[in-house]
């Protein structure tokens, strides 16, 4: 039996990863949250570190990008604060796995080409801005793990994540093509296509899997950091067409592309694909993984 504490299990990630594991019977969840009694068995964030525990996953965060906007420089604070409370419960669980959700903002703003395992950020040092602050807490979070080299500490790099858990209100294209769905609208939507690599629960379920055994086989602390991806990548007018197709979906192109508040991503996914080495084969590609988990969204709302 492998127990797992999930911090942040109602947020968008940590709920889903929560359902998908709890199908395991060898998995038994500990789910933490600010407002444990938002979700079933919840437990108070701050009670976290008095029950034992192999596993912990930090899936917390802004969540959406309007939530990274709201917080502005509290990013960092919001980041930190929970990263050193994990930190400090690991000393008295120093065998333990610590699975910290980063994010593919560690690699910049540039994304006019995906992220290859020798990107290099070049961060406009003496300009930034708000658009940075988001990758550089991860970054910050990164490089401090890199430093606990005692501590078994894996960081996952998410760039796109999409379940039935989807936060509506969040300002994405695909929350935005849900919404025509639902009130029977048309979607605007930019000229300017984007690809984008969707992981879905299954496949995300998988590579903590891998983690977790890789964890488990090796005699010295496994400390690292790994892009997530999924079988294939998508661009936006290809998942639009397949959502047209597949349900009472329509849309029209305008010219305002919008804010993005961590910059402007045309690329947004990475070629560097080193979690095979973990034993990491994603089973969905982006359009199938997006295409099921919509399915059973639109079944239940």
């Amino acid at each position: 039996m492998t127990t797992i504490a999930i911090l942040g299990a109602t947020g968008h990630i940590g709920k889903a990863l929560a359902t998908e594991l709890n199908a395991d019977p060898n998995v038994e969840l500990l789910l933490y949250a600010r407002r444990p009694d938002a979700i079933l068995g919840g437990i108070d964030i701050a009670e976290f570190g008095k029950l034992p525990f192999d596993v912990v996953i930090n899936a917390v965060g802004a969540g959406t990008p309007a939530g990274v906007r709201e917080l502005g420089a509290e990013i960092f604070t919001v980041t930190e604060t929970v990263d050193n409370s994990v930190l400090a419960v690991l000393n008295n669980f120093p065998k333990a796995l610590y699975l910290f959700l980063s994010s593919g903002a560690v690699y910049g703003t540039d994304f006019t080409k995906p992220a290859r395992k020798d990107t290099v950020n070049k961060l406009p040092i003496n300009a930034l801005d708000p658009s940075h602050f988001y990758g550089l807490s991860k970054i910050n979070a990164e490089a401090k793990h890199r430093g606990h080299s005692e501590l078994n500490i894996i960081d996952l790099r998410v760039f796109s994540f999409f379940s039935r858990f989807i936060d509506l209100e969040a300002r994405f294209f695909i929350t935005d093509a849900i919404h025509a769905i639902q009130d029977g609208t048309v979607l605007k939507t930019s000229r300017q296509d984007i690809i984008r690599d969707f992981v879905t629960p299954p496949d995300f379920a998988h590579l903590i899997n891998c983690c977790i055994k890789t964890w488990r086989n090796s005699d010295t602390p496994v400390n690292a950091a790994l892009d997530v991806y999924s079988k294939a990548t998508v661009g936006k007018f290809d998942l639009l067409n397949q959502i047209k197709a597949d349900f009472p979906f329509d849309y029209d192109l305008e010219d305002d592309a919008g804010l993005v508040s961590t910059g402007p991503k045309s690329n947004y996914y990475s070629l560097d694909h080193s979690a095979e080495d973990w034993g990491y084969t994603p089973e969905f590609t982006s359009i199938d993984g997006v295409l099921r988990e919509l399915s059973d969204l639109l079944a239940t709302s």
